[in-house]
């Protein structure tokens, strides 16, 4: 239940903030993002606003035009807020270089990233919420196979490192799972924001290879991939949000990284003084981190309740999703 009357709004132009709500003492959080991302930014306002219906606190917003601005935005958030959520992995370096002049301000980075390995590289006052990627991709990897009618499917990656990495071999482990004579053909862009290239790889995929469901994990670069299967009347696989909205009618499903939920648990480990510096929370199927979505309506009934039971065994163990080429080659061997 919503604990505080929201009685003003401000928004500042000059310095691209937005502030909700006023009340005597009561902890301010601030969030940070960029205009690029706009799924993300809407899930994390939605995590904020589940969080406000059950605790007492301020938000404010901070809105990046550039991504020079994304220093100064952060540094007036530390200034202005008792906790920091960064949305988006492009603001680590943001982060390491202003978090360590605010040592009393608790920072949250949402799907960060370290850019040389895979540990989490975070400073003593951030806290750091990251997601198990390869197991959302399973779930779409599973509904790839069976809507398959030619035992071909396609991935197109933005950047070829351990990240989107991932995404391939939770996919890949998906699809084989269904149908171990499946092939999965592998396309990297090298580019998240490249709409042609992605148009290109896929086409490619599905005109020289015959994929007819191709999943992508390219960001902007993404958009073109869907917007071949438009023009060519084949599926394509959305990814981080419901993409179903860029085509109804041939967005299959999308594998959603809900940062909803690590805005909301964010907030928590505030108000309830549990925030732990230094460390992160990988979320994945069990802890309500990572799933498939259907805004359209194209996954047929009967395959829903299949992917369920994988969702189950996934989150008792009983399945363990691989999550780079060492794994998916063990895990395939298993079959």
């Amino acid at each position: 239940m919503k604990k505080y009357i929201i009685v003003i709004m401000i928004i500042v132009l000059s310095f691209g903030v937005i502030s909700f709500g006023e009340g005597p003492d009561l902890q301010k959080v601030g969030y940070v993002h960029d205009d690029v991302d706009g799924s993300f930014n809407v899930m994390t306002r939605d995590g904020l606003e589940r969080a406000d219906g059950d605790f007492e606190f301020i938000t404010n917003e901070y809105i990046c035009e550039s991504y020079e601005e994304y220093n100064d935005k952060v540094d007036l958030a530390a200034q202005e807020n008792d906790m920091v959520i960064l949305v988006g992995f492009l603001f680590g370096e943001a982060l390491v270089e202003v978090a360590p002049n605010y040592p009393d301000v608790k920072f949250v980075s949402l799907d960060f990233v370290g850019y040389e390995d895979e540990e989490l590289n975070i400073v003593s006052n951030s806290h750091a919420y990251t997601f198990k990627e390869h197991e959302g991709s399973f779930l779409v990897g599973i509904l790839a196979a069976l809507e398959s009618k030619n035992d071909e499917m396609g991935f197109v990656g933005g950047m070829d490192f351990y990240l989107i990495n991932k995404f391939e071999c939770g996919f890949t482990a998906g699809v084989k799972t269904i149908n171990n004579k499946a092939n999965v053909h592998v396309d990297y862009a090298d580019a998240f924001n490249d709409m042609y290239r992605g148009f290109c790889f896929a086409t490619k995929q599905h005109e020289l290879m015959n994929a007819d469901v191709i999943y992508h994990a390219a960001g902007g670069t993404g958009t073109g991939v869907i917007e071949s299967a438009e023009m060519l009347d084949y599926w394509a696989i959305g990814v981080d949000c419901d993409q179903s909205g860029q085509s109804l009618d041939h967005v299959l499903c999308s594998m959603i990284k809900k940062v909803d939920t690590a805005a909301y648990l964010a907030v928590e480990s505030l108000i309830d003084n549990v925030f732990e510096g230094g460390a992160g929370n990988v979320l994945g199927i069990a802890e309500d981190g990572v799933d498939y979505s259907d805004g359209a309506g194209n996954v047929r009934k009967r395959y829903i309740k299949m992917v369920d039971e994988y969702k189950q065994k996934i989150s008792d163990e009983e399945i363990v999703v691989p999550e780079n080429y060492d794994e998916l080659e063990s895990y395939l061997e298993g079959l």
